[in-house]
């Protein structure tokens, strides 16, 4: 199985948690996660 690690860069300026955030909210918004599922990669305890 390979390894679903991705690199991809960002400026300095965008936190890591900045940038967990942005990918969950975009992965919801297209269908690929659930509001949970969003939540739980942003870090957070559950879906608002």
């Amino acid at each position: 199985m390979s390894d679903p690690r991705l690199a991809i860069p960002i400026p300095p300026s965008v936190t890591r948690d900045e940038a967990k955030l942005y990918l969950a909210m975009k992965l919801f918004e297209v269908g690929r996660l659930s509001c949970g599922q969003a939540a739980e990669l942003a870090g957070y305890s559950n879906c608002l």
